[in-house]
């Protein structure tokens, strides 16, 4: 419980330092320019800071949160629960010792309790995710995790009374949790001293509430059914686990936009759970505080407590400009609504500047060198499309054929269906489920799989096996039509057949070969997206020798594009006679689609453009067709043996220089605090050296400097093919061997993980037992049997998988070079800006504040687009060509003459409205206007409302 926060007006001041201090080297200039703006707002209410995708919002908060600790005061963070480690992280940046760990369920928040540390209400500083809330309760929930109220209030009711309630002791519970009433013990406890001393704090004030609400209906508490969702108590035990929480002065809500609803987990949390404090401030962080409409404006107000009244006042104008922006598009070169569109945008800006702080890209230092050097032409993000038409392309093979017949007949299918009297209803959702995956490869093998399913039951129940064919159907039609069948509804039965001909037409050129039963699984393997995409990610990485981000939806045909883009990358290696990290695949895996990536290879030999753009020759593909994958594995055998003597050879430098002291000696410099996890390691060798004599063969399988020796050459880019011989040499190695061995470790361990007694510090025996644990990450992760061109993180992809990609993702020439993200997991909570600069989006979202955090992960200060941009000033001097200077660049993936095309549209409307909202990009920029139009276009994107914080004027000297 705190008393002895100091107050707005104490925290305005110290922002105000910061700012103006020069000394201070882990803010940029925006930074501290948004902190001044913070410091004239937060006496007076919450604010948002809305900046965009990776210009240090984090950063700021954090200062902010520091700040209020130094006045006494505490603050609560909630954020999403991938988040925790970044938070942790940005926290230990601003010098706050031993960040707690994130919250993530109510058995956590438990055990809090049972720490030798301060209990949760006596921490400064608590994080909290977003998902603490998801409590599914019902009459068959265990007793812990829904008898918090009645044993409060019990607690309580002795405190003020002396006695507890009828049956608390003897009730037909048995007995009480013991964890929970320890718990309730403590905080009741605690706050029993405000109570006798007559001090009222919110939370005192919460616990009077409740206990007023139940006192009548005591045994009412005692049923859990009561605590399911909208149960009669449900909404009391939430704000019962509040006390525990105590009551905060600040409120930082991370990824603000998230979980809108009304009964979102999050609102609970902000609503319900957590106390405020009198003069309590909310901090909401979002790159998006609106993302599909107006409307979204009203629920990030209430999330800084903005009052009703007030509120209602700013949507009003949000609604007006919201309009004007719509006029003004329409009428783009018209002068005469320029006058009231500058009126309203004014107005928008000043009503929302007190609550909201934005910074954007235009600010940005590289940026403003673009537009000067491109004379405002051009945006510096390049949108691009990868376009599929297979309607229209006049090119043909057997692929193209079959997807071309298939859409056709599904484009039939829904004709068809549409007219049916009865139509079965089960039937109508898997036709509708085919056509709105047909694009994104999503659910494409099920759906096709019920169809053949249902065809071979067709064909096996009618007498005449020709009862698809077109001819048989059309006879059926004529009898129909003349009156010459028996059939009782002959019109609704040839309605039928016309499906069932459609069926097989949708489904014939996907079985098996000369099997009418069976799906051929290599279908997404040929999806024309898929293969689409494959082609153009060889080309960006191939010709440009850059890496690529993707991000898609669906899981499935992502786990198919992975594996098609490391096959055929391996095919290419061992045909040109590279070195592939692999030294087998098995056949279970990789059988289907090495035939199908053999197959796409061998159909481009009538392609020359194509056969150019793969890199490889006739004589290659020569080569290609008579491969067998028994031969494969051979060759990838040979080229895997033939490194395998620099690969021992490094692991004998490693474990030489590790036993003699030498790394350990550079580590004791570098990062003291982990030499005993060290000392693990070189434990480790010791004794698998023992237990093999004093030989060290290459035994993959059991020697622990085999995985470690690989990550340790990947993350420090080691040359094992340098001469070992000198001294000076090995004293080298040594050096570059502490510093991977140091960052493996940042990789791998969360922060403060292992540091059981919180000191701070690993003692040997925590060292120990963590080692182990981090072994076996290292194993995981490091494992030589995987292709690594190409890799796929979606949500079973663990924490430390996901630091492992980022930082080598951001290593320019490691793998992998290709980054596939699932958008959920993907777009947040990554940093993969240092060596790429071209995004794809494979599957169109319907939300342009998804596509931004997307984009958001390269577009980030320390960029490789900065850096393109800067080597590029220093060789090109004005003028220059502007098609030349590099961009960020993203594609979209757009199958055309299906249900994603429609959905291209509507996300690019929403993100052109976004634009206008956030970016001050009103009307885009667009080559070959005249030089009025041009000038009129900059006129209006100028008086776009403009949220950023005031420079900070610089002493003069």
């Amino acid at each position: 419980m705190n008393t002895n926060f100091k107050g707005w007006d104490a925290v305005a001041e110290k922002l105000n330092h910061i700012a103006h201090d020069s000394n201070i080297n882990n803010l940029n200039e925006g930074q501290k320019a948004s902190l001044k703006a913070i410091a004239e707002r937060i006496t007076n209410n919450g604010l948002i800071i809305a900046d965009e995708v990776g210009m240090g919002k984090t950063r700021i908060a954090a200062i902010v949160a520091k700040t209020i600790i130094e006045v006494g005061g505490r603050v609560a963070i909630v954020v999403p629960p991938g988040l925790g480690y970044q938070w942790k992280n940005e926290l230990s940046q601003v010098d706050i010792p031993s960040p707690p760990d994130l919250i993530r369920s109510f058995e956590q928040y438990l055990t809090e309790f049972k720490t030798d540390d301060k209990n949760i209400y006596e921490q400064q500083i608590v994080l909290i995710s977003q998902f603490f809330m998801t409590w599914k309760l019902g009459e068959n929930s265990h007793l812990w995790r829904w008898s918090m109220l009645p044993q409060i209030y019990g607690k309580w009711r002795k405190h003020k009374n002396g006695v507890y309630p009828n049956n608390y002791k003897t009730n037909h519970l048995n007995e009480w949790d013991v964890d929970v009433e320890e718990v309730s013990e403590v905080i009741v406890s605690y706050l029993a001293k405000f109570d006798i001393e007559n001090v009222k704090t919110p939370t005192l004030q919460r616990l009077e509430e409740i206990y007023a609400s139940i006192e009548s209906n005591w045994k009412e508490t005692l049923d859990a059914n009561n605590y399911k969702k909208d149960g009669k108590y449900r909404l009391l035990l939430e704000k019962t686990v509040g006390l525990g929480f105590g009551e905060f002065d600040l409120i930082i809500i991370d990824e603000a936009h998230k979980s809108r609803g009304i009964e979102s987990g999050l609102n609970k949390i902000l609503d319900e759970l957590l106390i405020e404090s009198k003069s309590c401030r909310r901090i909401a962080i979002t790159a998006t505080p609106v993302e599909l409409h107006a409307d979204q404006w009203k629920q990030m107000f209430s999330r800084i407590r903005v009052s009703g009244r007030e509120k209602e006042k700013v949507f009003q104008i949000i609604k007006k400009y919201s309009e004007e922006v719509q006029t003004i598009k329409k009428n783009s070169y018209l002068p005469e609504f320029k006058n009231s569109f500058v009126e309203l945008a004014r107005k928008f800006e000043a009503e929302l500047s007190p609550y909201l702080l934005r910074r954007d890209k235009s600010q940005d230092e590289s940026v403003q060198k673009f537009n000067v050097l491109v004379n405002n032409q051009i945006e510096y993000r390049e949108e691009k499309k990868i376009v599929i038409d297979l309607i229209s392309d006049s090119e043909s093979d057997a692929s193209t054929d079959r997807w071309r017949r298939t859409i056709c007949a599904i484009e039939a299918l829904s004709i068809v269906s549409k007219v049916m009297r009865n139509s079965n209803q089960d039937n109508e959702s898997k036709l509708k489920r085919l056509r709105l995956t047909l694009a994104n490869g999503h659910g494409i093998e099920s759906c096709l799989g019920d169809i053949i399913s249902e065809v071979n039951e067709t064909i096996n129940n009618e007498k005449e096996p020709n009862i698809l064919d077109q001819e048989k159907i059309e006879n059926d039609e004529n009898k129909a039509v003349n009156g010459l069948t028996e059939e009782k509804d002959p019109i609704e039965s040839k309605k039928n057949r016309r499906i069932d001909y459609w069926k097989s037409i949708a489904a014939q050129p996907f079985f098996k070969s000369n099997r009418k039963d069976i799906l051929n699984k290599e279908i997404l393997f040929d999806h024309p997206a898929i293969l689409t995409t494959v082609e153009k990610i060889e080309e960006l990485v191939e010709d440009k020798n850059e890496k690529v981000l993707l991000f898609g939806r669906f899981n499935l045909p992502l786990e198919r594009l992975e594996k098609l883009l490391n096959t055929r990358q391996m095919l290419k290696a061992i045909l040109k006679g590279k070195e592939w990290p692999q030294s087998k695949i098995d056949s279970s895996d990789y059988a289907e689609v090495f035939e199908c990536a053999k197959k796409q290879f061998l159909n481009y030999g009538d392609k020359a453009d194509r056969l150019k753009k793969l890199n490889l020759s006739l004589k290659e593909l020569s080569e290609l067709k008579e491969l067998t994958f028994e031969q494969l594995n051979m060759l990838l055998k040979k080229q895997y043996d033939k490194n395998s003597y620099q690969r021992s050879s490094f692991r004998n430098l490693l474990s030489d220089l590790v036993l003699k002291g030498q790394v350990r000696a550079k580590i004791s410099l570098m990062k003291p605090e982990i030499i005993h996890l060290f000392d693990a390691f070189k434990n480790d060798i010791a004794r698998y050296q023992n237990s093999q004599g004093t030989s060290l063969e290459n035994e993959e399988e059991t020697n622990p400097l085999v995985p470690i020796s690989r990550a340790l050459i990947e993350i420090g880019q080691i040359d094992i093919n340098q001469s070992l011989s000198s001294e000076s040499v090995k004293l080298s190695k040594a050096k570059k061997i502490a510093k991977s061995f140091i960052k493996l470790v940042d990789i791998l361990r969360e922060n403060n993980e292992g540091d059981i007694n919180q000191d701070g510090h690993l003692d040997e025996e925590e060292a120990n037992q963590l080692w182990k644990v981090l072994f076996v990450r290292i194993k995981d992760e490091y494992d030589g049997q995987k292709g690594k061109f190409a890799r796929l993180l979606n949500g079973d992809s663990r924490p430390e998988t996901r630091r492992t990609l980022q930082a080598a993702f951001n290593r320019e020439e490691s793998f992998p070079k290709v980054l596939i993200a699932q958008s959920v997991v993907g777009r947040e909570g990554l940093n993969l800006h240092e060596a790429c600069r071209y995004v794809i989006l494979m599957h169109p979202e319907w939300n342009p504040g998804v596509v931004e955090q997307q984009i958001g992960r390269v577009d980030r200060l320390g960029s490789l687009w900065q850096k393109k941009l800067n080597e590029y000033l220093s060789l090109n001097p004005c003028p220059v060509d502007i098609n030349k200077v590099p961009r960020i660049e993203i594609y979209s993936v757009i199958f055309k003459g299906t249900y994603d095309e429609i959905n291209w549209e509507v996300l690019t409307q929403r993100w052109s409205d976004l634009k206008a909202q956030l970016h001050g990009v009103i009307i885009p920029k667009q080559l070959n206007l005249s030089d009025d139009n041009n000038k009129y276009i900059n006129e209006i994107n100028a008086a776009a409302p403009n949220f950023s914080p005031k420079p900070i004027a610089k002493k003069s000297n």
